[in-house]
């Protein structure tokens, strides 16, 4: 998905480089978690820009919860995004779900895992009717 990622870069001033790892931590921005949210809106974004999107949105997320900045209603918009197409996202949900799940130390855990977890058990029994 770097085609998605570079455009989502220029859409909103971000690094990107062809041989980037980790494009979406490395650009997390808990300040533009808003920005990135409205975004999601966008219905000419493509599944792959959508799919990028939401990984940086998700970063950001963490970011945010990690300066302990209010985001309940973000997250709320978030888990709202995440349901509505769990096919598109569930790889991306299942990785930051992954420590809650296997029920890690708080301290091996992302600080939105916990979240995420409560997503992918909401969205497992839609994903298996699939």
């Amino acid at each position: 998905m770097p085609q998605a990622e570079r455009k989502l870069a220029e859409r909103f001033c971000l690094n990107w480089d062809s041989q980037m790892q980790d494009w979406d931590i490395t650009n997390a921005n808990a300040e533009l978690l808003p920005v990135f949210l409205g975004a999601l809106e966008d219905t000419a974004l493509t599944d792959d820009e959508l799919y990028s999107l939401m990984a940086l949105t998700i970063a950001s997320a963490d970011e945010a919860l990690q300066l302990s900045m209010d985001s309940q209603s973000s997250l709320a918009s978030l888990a709202t995004f995440l349901r509505q197409r769990p096919s598109l996202y569930a790889s991306t949900i299942k990785y930051w779900a992954e420590p809650a799940l296997r029920k890690l130390d708080k301290e091996e855990q992302f600080s939105i895992s916990e979240f995420m977890a409560n997503v992918w058990n909401q969205i497992l029994p839609e994903l298996k009717s699939n």
